[in-house]
């Protein structure tokens, strides 16, 4: 069984914390938990994409496992959808 944690969160409030950031996600791998829910989306804005990836990408040990999502950016912190091709691929080649 594969238990998982859904990060938006830990980089969508404006208030949040890198401490208490770290303090969650080793929580939840001291809990058992090896899969990481995140997107490249999960952002304050547009100018910080990419945020919550790169704070799972320096804290989840290589046995856990990082999925993510992209469709959707933050302009001016409202999310908007961008399903289309280029920007997919775009994203997905920023996420890896």
């Amino acid at each position: 069984m594969t238990i998982g944690l859904g990060c938006m969160r830990l980089s969508t409030e404006a208030s949040r914390s890198d401490a208490t950031s770290e303090a969650v996600v080793h929580a939840a791998l001291a809990a058992g938990v090896r899969l990481f829910d995140t997107a490249d989306a999960y952002a304050l804005e547009d100018a910080d994409v990419g945020h919550n990836e790169r704070l799972l990408g320096r804290l989840v040990p290589s046995d856990a496992v990082i999925v993510t999502k992209g469709g959707l950016t933050r302009p001016g912190g409202r999310w908007h959808p961008d399903g289309r091709a280029k920007h997919l691929a775009t994203a997905a080649r920023a996420s890896a």
